[in-house]
């Protein structure tokens, strides 16, 4: 069977913190998959990452091909004049319960569908993305699934369920989030819902911590963390811990890289604890900063919780690019974390034990640096071993094979 091709459909694209997306569209076209990539919002300042270059080449913004529209949805309606009307009223009776939904994006995005021979659409987040490749999928005839993440399943669950049944599969990045979603409808067959974890550049960050330097014990121990700065992260949890750390006399410098509302919080917690000149908050870094930052480290912690909104993590991706740099990491045990850091790989705490948290940190100082080593060594084959974007790449392929 000839290579598929597939619509890729995004919110936005691309995006500095979805690294996992430009990871998963480079290892399908690794395999030969053709795509073309439709953004449902333009970016204005496209992130710097490196070789991005012909993935914009096939990217378009739904804004740029609004102009003519009138045309464009005439074309679909007349190619298909049964499914145009059965899909029109289908979205009237859905449009109150997802109110970002468009008919009219939804035709224009089917009429390139059709003009350029696409067999399947795809679209990451179960949200606005996934509602407009559904709507698309029902005006051309073609298949179409989505990839669910955390807050798109945990928060905004916004016909998450019409969105399940009327896919081709559906993909999720843990077998925690799996069972959530085939709770949705008892009617909905194991084998239609799949785990494949978030695509990380794995080469980039293997050969990263290749470089990486074995720890100077007669330096500061150095931590690192990187997330947006919302809640859901626990960055104030590190910032709690890391007190207490100076209060022990743990000689330590931590850097948190990332921005976010929680921003000022932290800046206000880092200096009442009078951790100024040892806690930096860098602020955004593009990947190759982010691997800088990892490669200065000796341990990694990304301390999530729950948010009072019901928001939470998955599988955090930085932490499996932490792993991949021999890096060890501390974390929570909170929905799929402990299906990447098993607790003899990397060191688990409840979320928001900020005790339990300060003990796993210090416990990780205190080790030698070969006995440091060899932790992070045992997360690095874990990674090399379970977390591969082109096995993953490689199984997308084949549910797309399947579908059409």
């Amino acid at each position: 069977m000839s290579a598929p091709r597939i619509a890729y459909v995004l919110r936005s694209f691309p995006k500095l913190s979805e690294t996992f997306v430009l990871n998963e569209l480079r290892a399908l076209e690794r395999a030969g998959a053709s795509l073309e990539i439709f953004s449902l919002n333009r970016v204005r300042d496209p992130a710097p990452y490196a070789g991005l270059e012909s993935l914009l080449d096939h990217t378009h913004y739904l804004d740029d091909l609004a102009s003519g529209r009138n045309a464009r949805i005439a074309r679909v309606a007349l190619r298909h004049p049964i499914r145009f009307r059965e899909t029109r009223h289908f979205y009237k009776g859905i449009r109150a319960a997802d109110p970002s939904l468009s008919f009219e994006r939804a035709a224009i995005l089917a009429a390139e569908v059709q003009r350029r021979n696409i067999q399947h659409l795809h679209a990451h987040f179960a949200l606005d993305a996934a509602g407009q490749a559904m709507l698309a999928a029902s005006l051309t005839g073609r298949s179409f699934s989505f990839t669910a993440h955390a807050r798109d399943i945990y928060v905004h669950r916004h016909l998450l369920a019409e969105k399940l049944r009327r896919s081709a599969f559906a993909i999720t990045v843990c077998e925690y989030n799996r069972k959530i979603l085939a709770a949705y409808d008892s009617n909905l067959k194991r084998e239609q819902i799949h785990v494949i974890p978030p695509a990380l550049d794995l080469e980039g960050f293997l050969r990263a911590g290749d470089a990486r330097a074995a720890r100077d014990a007669e330096r500061p121990f150095s931590i690192a963390s990187v997330g947006r700065l919302v809640e859901k992260k626990g960055m104030i949890h590190l910032v709690e811990a890391l007190d207490r750390l100076s209060q022990r006399n743990v000689a330590f410098r931590a850097t948190i890289v990332g921005d976010g509302p929680e921003r000022p919080r932290l800046v206000e917690a880092i200096e009442r604890a009078g951790l100024t000149d040892r806690v930096a908050l860098a602020g955004s870094l593009d990947a190759a900063r982010v691997r800088e930052v990892l490669a200065a480290a000796d341990c990694f912690v990304l301390p999530c919780v729950r948010a009072r909104d019901g928001d939470t993590d998955a599988t955090p991706t930085v932490l499996g690019e932490a792993m991949a740099m021999g890096l060890p990491v501390v974390s929570t045990r909170l929905a799929g974390i402990p299906e990447i850091v098993p607790e003899d790989i990397g060191m688990l705490v409840d979320p928001g034990d900020i005790e339990a948290l300060t003990g796993a940190i210090e416990k990780l100082a205190r080790l030698s640096p070969q006995a440091l080593l060899a932790v992070g060594l045992r997360g690095r084959a874990r990674v090399e071993a379970h977390w591969n974007p082109d096995r993953g790449a490689a199984r997308i392929l084949e549910l797309v094979d399947a579908a059409r």
